[in-house]
């Protein structure tokens, strides 16, 4: 947009300062946290298990970076003044919401993370598990299991076999300390607005 010298003069320097000072950092945040999670989410749709297994370590930098990004560009843009206190904070709810969505995706029909070989931690917890325990007997059926594969027998096989590591509840259990510790540093920089935060709890834990 142009502003002429008639714009100025009837807007004033003042105002046009003001309207930096807040457009400036608004859109220094978007362009940062955005292109953190398109980053995140052009690694993660190339980060599915294989001959090389990733580490739990390996997902959570992909996580922080796909979805935090996003948590985090939500609560900057409405709370521009305090953003030095939101990375935390939206760090931790990103990582809940990816740990509760991926333990309840890997048993779903109506998803592909288990026909991909997606790299979900369920996934990486429960190979870790075959590999010490199994002799590498989850990795052994992945091999066998094919995109299109329409073996509903094998994947059931797949499914029950994960279930069984304790996988996808160590995920559910991971994902509630996050939460907790994301509403736990809420509480503490806004006690005045309590209700607000039980709301936001019982919206994110649906």
């Amino acid at each position: 947009m142009e502003i002429n010298r008639y714009q100025i003069n009837i807007v004033g320097r003042s105002e046009i300062k003001t309207f930096c000072k807040i457009i400036c950092p608004l859109t220094a945040c978007f362009t940062h946290e955005w292109q953190n999670a398109c980053n995140g989410q052009w690694r993660d749709l190339h980060f599915v298990i294989s001959e090389h297994v990733p580490t739990e370590d390996d997902y959570f930098r992909i996580i922080k970076q796909k979805s935090s990004s996003l948590v985090k560009l939500v609560c900057e843009l409405s709370n521009i003044h305090n953003q030095n206190i939101w990375g935390p904070i939206a760090t931790d709810i990103g990582i809940a919401g990816q740990l509760k969505n991926d333990a309840k995706d890997i048993l779903s029909d109506y998803k592909s993370d288990l026909t991909n070989k997606k790299a979900t931690l369920p996934f990486i917890k429960a190979v870790e598990y075959s590999i010490e325990k199994d002799n590498g007997w989850l990795l052994k059926k992945l091999h066998q299991l094919k995109i299109n594969d329409h073996n509903s027998l094998l994947k059931q096989e797949i499914k029950n076999y994960i279930r069984k590591t304790g996988a996808i509840d160590y995920c559910f259990i991971l994902s509630k300390v996050y939460m907790n510790k994301a509403l736990e540093q809420l509480t503490a920089y806004f006690p005045e607005k309590q209700v607000q935060v039980n709301r936001l709890k019982s919206y994110l834990e649906s």
